[in-house]
């Protein structure tokens, strides 16, 4: 056996001789591959033998392995002949074209046919290719060359070539030799002739000096071109793309078609760059503004909110993002007062962040125009009805923070309503102008100026015209804080009706319109002097005695200086004023009466007053030891005024009715020395003789209140009549056209506390608008067809407020029709009451009356003629009588109430009153964004229901607080309107504030990154000055750039979800199965319910699911603070996938949404998108190295 072993091993190594043999003949052969002997081992075992211990038996030849590595490149001048550089084969078809051969043997020449072909006959088989470069190997046909043509040579001059490189080629480090095929990887080789028709071989050799990597995703390689033996230089060239488009460097290092770029392509000259040179990346950042200092924010210090007034929090700067054009003006007034511990300034910016977010965002509003009623009752912890409110909301579009002040301006204020307030058929600017109303006991009055023109929405226009004058005159008038006098709105309600409401718990009774205005409160000024007033040294004056009004103001002066008489007025006025509130007099009284210099007259003091107050005397007490004793000054009276402001006529005159015949009667009040006298002067056209009619002056019924000349004429007439009274010898009238104003003057000091005009309101009954009944007649057409039936409506009925209805409350009715028809005093009987008894009441009456006509009148009304007549409720608490009969109308409805409840009810009128609930009753109304619910919180131990179905305020059912609970949550979510608080293209997301502790200032950050965002603000208040370090004269802006410095724009957070289980082209339905939606957008996470319907479109389906989850906030850090909030978000319907898309409104790598739903929607285990905060490269202009010296 051992002779045999050595015997295989001679046989091996003469097999491997003939392998080397055989490769060493075929060195010359073109496309020869070398071969390689492979051996194994002999050795011979059986099931019970251990091959690892078992001795060999010697060695076998197994196999010869043909090698295909690449050889090297011979140069031919046969251009047929080619070569494989790489792996591959060339793919040959037998000349009988039956079978499939492959070869790497590149020496080729044409056939008779024009083929391609080898030796042996066997054609080269070709692939076509596309435009892009790329081969389609599934169709080979044979490569066939055109005969050739005759013609004059032409040199090359472009050579396309289209290349596909391996990407797991190595990289090659050593120095490039064309000899060596281990400085190069691939190589290729054309044929190019020059202007002779003489061709040059011309090979191009490719070498690999990058791979891709993360910081740069190419791989890269360096060509050489050899034509012939010499290597041609390189030349520089404008690269392009594959459609031959020039290809440049933008400024943020992106390689962009010259379409794209050529508006920055204005120089002929552009820069060159290098792809490796291109390295600086950067990420994209959007604009900022930093402010100044604002230190002591720490976690250990902070603001304390709790300690601020809204007034200082309102309006704190204006700022503008990514160039909106429309500020907006942020502020922090809804964290005044709450008892929250002090916010740090960390805590402080994430409120800006979700403040400002919100008012950039798509929040929409709260609209109840449908049902503006619903009724809240409250008992105490002994069961005892507390109070019964009917809460009225506006038709308008409202934010949630105006819905619940509204609720809660109702609750915890009072109002008046006037009822029944209409403009004419068509509508004009004078039909109102003047109000009146009382506040506090006080009376307000003034002009209406609703200007020249009306919009679409008059009643709007007079309600916000009346607000904006009665906040005014509360401040000018009575003293009003700007934040008291806010707090006092007017509203229009159930389309007629005007209401008053005081937040601040004012009393207010008696609203009115008219059509002509009496005037305001009088001003009242008057005064006294002191002449000689000239000691120089302090204690001079002891005393100061002033009379005013009904009060005496005695005032110590020992330590007071007189020597400057400016600082020595201070000084007095600043007692003056500190005394009067000692005696009861409010601040704003109090402020009225100044002190001052008389700057014309040396020595002289004046002691004035216009709050209405008669200062009667007024004398400085020198002192009377010592030596240089002073004079006691002497007191004389100054003019004093009276001004009646806001005076307006009435609309043009009709017939005999004039202008001034509106005004009966003028009433003046003054007082002298020998007491006070009132006079009432009757007002006819022989009290203006100055209004001649003799052209140019106009008469009494034709001159015009806005021309200064005629209402001079008129006040020079009115002087007349003052003067003819005892005590107005010595008044001048003046007519103050900027004020609508007569002023008065009395030059002898004469104290005037009166001037007013009363107005003829029954000879002219117009004058008065608004009323607590409408009667409207039957209208017929010309074959007596009813057109409109007989209604009337009786006005502000209500059950007791506070207390439990029992339904003994009224006691008879009154009514009577044109016919002669009258029913008087019939009782109404005791009423069972159910939860809404007004109508409890409107079906008692409509009973009682049918029942009483049939037994009156039983020839006239029977069964039928009664049925038609009705009664129902309107607005919540207006009886309306209808008669559908058409045969006559209406003339009368009145109720009676039971004396035992008279002071408690109201049984209809013009006005209805609604006092303050007492704090032990209250009621708060708040919002949750959150659970997308209303809340209702009373008092600690009290308990609320919620009546009178509205659907869109969430009231689905009555609900009645459970017990235990803190407060009681409607049921549904409210009606939001389609309307955007901040219109759509104004709208901005994502914007930021952060707060630098380290260098102790907040930072603000635009909602997009790039150099296209933007940032303003400006406009701080005094507060955003001192305490958050914004200056009013700082420089806060960052405007769009042209150059490149904060990037590109980054994008969205984009999910898709899977095909839909339903037809999109087709309505389909959401039921209680499928419509719910679990949403994740950026930090906020909420459940999205779509209202169940079976006419949903795909349209309406991503509309209502995209405001849904626009609805979405998440919860505040801490209660009274804001939470997150959803915006921008968008929901579509990709047809393309037959999915849905959602998108959201803010773009960085912080962007994120997921939807979860039922798989008929294609939510079902679908992947959430991240938005990504896009990165740009700053590209530096290509330099290389010249003697030493980067040159560019």
């Amino acid at each position: 056996m051992s002779f045999f072993t050595s015997l295989t091993g001679l046989n091996a190594a003469t097999a491997q001789l003939g392998v080397t043999s055989n490769n060493i003949a075929n060195a010359s052969t073109v496309g020869f591959k070398r071969s390689r002997a492979d051996f194994g081992d002999i050795f011979a075992t059986s099931p019970l033998q251990k091959a690892t211990s078992t001795i060999g038996q010697g060695v076998s030849l197994k196999r010869v392995t043909q090698e295909f590595g690449q050889g090297n490149m011979n140069f031919s001048s046969n251009t047929l002949d080619l070569a494989i550089s790489g792996d591959g084969f060339f793919p040959l078809k037998s000349a009988d074209g039956f079978q499939d051969i492959f070869t790497r043997n590149g020496s080729f020449m044409m056939n008779d046919q024009y083929n391609v072909v080898n030796s042996a006959g066997q054609r080269l088989m070709a692939a076509s290719v596309d435009s892009t470069g790329k081969a389609n190997l599934s169709d080979l046909n044979v490569l066939t060359i055109p005969q050739k043509t005759t013609g004059m040579a032409k040199e090359t001059s472009l050579v396309q070539l289209g290349l596909n490189f391996p990407a797991d080629a190595q990289v090659v480090t050593k120095a490039f030799n064309r000899n060596d095929p281990a400085s190069y990887n691939k190589s290729t080789a054309l044929t190019v002739y020059d202007k002779g028709g003489n061709g040059y071989l011309a090979t191009v050799y490719y070498a690999k000096t990058q791979n891709a990597s993360q910081a740069d995703p190419n791989n890269k390689w360096q060509t050489y071109v050899y034509v012939g033996e010499t290597l041609v230089a390189a030349a520089l060239q404008q690269a392009t793309d594959t459609t031959g488009e020039r290809l440049y460097v933008n400024k943020y290092g992106q390689l962009k078609p010259e379409s794209e770029v050529g508006d920055l392509l204005v120089n002929a000259k552009t820069q060159k760059f290098s792809l490796n040179q291109l390295t600086d990346l950067r990420s994209s950042e959007p604009a900022t503004v930093t402010g100044g200092k604002a230190p002591r924010l720490s976690t250990l210090e902070g603001i304390d909110f709790s300690k601020l007034q809204p007034s200082q929090l309102k309006d704190l700067f204006q700022i503008d993002v990514d160039g909106s054009g429309t500020p907006v003006s942020v502020g922090l007034d809804h964290l005044a007062g709450l008892d929250l511990p002090a916010l740090s300034g960390t805590e402080i910016a994430k409120e800006f962040t979700n403040v400002l977010n919100r008012k950039f965002g798509d929040e929409r509003f709260f609209n109840f125009a449908g049902q503006q009623t619903f009724q809240i009752t409250a008992t105490n912890a002994d069961g005892t009805l507390i109070q019964n409110r009917t809460i009225q909301l506006d038709a308008d579009d409202m934010t949630y923070e105006q819905v619940t002040d509204k609720i809660n301006s109702q609750l915890s204020g009072s109002s008046n309503v006037l009822s029944n307030v209409s403009f004419s058929e068509t509508p004009k600017p004078g039909e109102f102008r003047g109000y009146t109303m009382t506040i506090d006991g006080k009376v307000l009055s003034n002009r209406i100026d609703l200007g020249t023109s009306l919009s679409t929405k008059p009643m709007e226009d007079l309600a916000a015209k009346i607000q904006t004058r009665i906040q005014t005159d509360l401040q000018k008038r009575l003293g009003y804080t700007t934040e008291a006098a806010s707090k006092v709105t007017v509203n229009v309600q159930n389309g007629t009706e005007i209401r008053v409401n005081d937040a601040n718990g004012g009393v207010i009774s008696d609203f009115s319109l008219s059509s002509v205005s009496a005037g305001s409160k009088n001003i009242i000024a008057n005064q006294k002097n002191l002449t000689g007033v000239d000691a120089m040294e302090v204690g001079d004056y002891t005393a100061l005695t002033m009379d005013i009004g009904n009060d005496t103001v005695n005032l110590d002066l020992k330590d007071a200086d007189p020597s400057d008489l400016d600082v020595f007025s201070q000084v007095l006025q600043d007692k003056t004023q500190a005394k009067l509130i000692e005696l009861g007099w409010s601040t704003f009284e109090a402020s009225q009466v100044t002190v001052t210099k008389d700057p014309l007259v040396e020595g002289k003091l004046i002691f004035n007053d216009v709050g209405g107050h008669q200062i009667q005397s007024v004398a400085l007490t020198p002192r009377t030891t010592g030596l240089n004793l002073p004079v006691a000054p002497v007191m004389t009276s100054g003019e004093s005024t009276l001004t009646l402001e806001g005076v307006d006529f009435g609309a043009a005159p009709v017939d005999t009715e004039s202008l001034l015949s509106h005004f009966s009667s003028l009433k003046f009040t003054t007082t002298d020395a020998t007491g006070t006298l009132t006079s009432t002067i009757a007002l006819t056209a022989a009290s203006f003789p100055s209004l001649t009619g003799v052209d140019p002056i106009p008469s009494y019924a034709t001159f015009d209140p806005t021309n200064t000349d005629h209402m001079d004429l008129i006040a020079t007439d009115l002087q007349t009549l003052l003067k003819a009274t005892a005590k107005g010898t010595t008044t001048t009238v003046k007519w103050d056209g900027t004020n609508n104003a007569f002023v008065v003057k009395d030059t002898s000091g004469n104290f005037m506390s009166e001037l007013s005009l009363t107005t003829d309101t029954t000879t002219y009954p117009t004058l008065v608008k608004g009323g607590g009944t409408v009667k409207v007649d039957v209208v017929t057409d010309t074959d007596g067809n009813v057109l409109t039936p007989s209604s009337y409506t009786l006005s502000n009925v209500s059950f007791p407020l506070n207390s439990t209805p029992t339904g003994q409350e009224f006691s008879t009715f009154d009514f009577s029709l044109e016919d002669g028809t009258t029913l008087t005093n019939v009782p109404l009987g005791d009423l069972t009451l159910s939860s809404t008894p007004i109508n409890d009441l409107a079906t008692r009456l409509q009973e009682k009356i049918r029942s009483q006509l049939t037994t009156d009148y039983p020839d006239v009304y029977n069964s039928d003629r009664v049925n038609k007549i009705s009664v129902t409720v309107i607005n919540g608490k207006d009886l309306k009588i209808v008669d559908a009969s058409g045969a006559t109308n209406i003339t009368g409805f009145s109720l009676n109430a039971a004396s035992a409840t008279a002071s408690t009810v109201s049984v209809g009128g013009k006005n209805f009153a609604i006092s303050a609930l007492p704090t032990e009753n209250m009621v708060k109304a708040s919002y949750d964004p959150v659970s997308q619910r209303f809340n209702f919180e009373p008092v600690l131990g009290n308990s609320i229901t919620l009546s009178g179905l509205n659907n869109q305020m969430g009231i689905t059912t009555p609900l009645t607080q459970e017990v235990g609970s803190d407060m009681l949550s409607v049921s549904g979510s409210p009606s939001i309107t389609n309307n955007y608080i901040r219109p759509l293209k104004l709208q901005r997301y994502g914007m930021k504030v952060e707060y630098d502790t380290v260098n102790e200032k907040f930072i603000f950050k635009s909602g997009t990154t790039g150099d296209t965002s933007s940032i303003k603000i400006g406009s701080p208040n005094t507060f955003a000055s001192e305490r958050l370090g914004i200056a009013a004269d700082g420089n806060y802006e960052v405007k769009p750039s042209i150059l490149a410095v904060r990037g590109i724009a980054s994008q969205p957070a984009v999910m898709l979800g899977s095909p839909l289980g339903i037809n999109a082209n087709n309505n389909f339905s959401v039921n209680l199965t499928n419509n719910k939606f679990v949403v994740s957008v950026d930090d906020v996470k909420g459940t999205v319910y779509l209202e169940p319907k079976e006419t949903y479109t795909i349209d309406s389906f991503v509309q209502a699911l995209q405001n849904g989850i626009n609805r979405l906030a998440g919860p505040p850090d801490q209660h009274g603070l804001t939470g997150s909030m959803v915006s921008g978000v968008k929901v579509a319907y990709d047809k393309a996938t037959n999915s849905l898309k959602f998108t959201t409104g803010t773009a960085s790598t912080n962007s994120f949404i997921k939807v979860s739903g039922d798989s008929q929607w294609g939510l079902a285990n679908v992947q959430g998108g991240r938005g990504n905060t896009s990165t740009w490269i700053k590209p530096t202009q290509y330099t290389q190295t010249v003697n030493g010296v980067e040159v560019a």
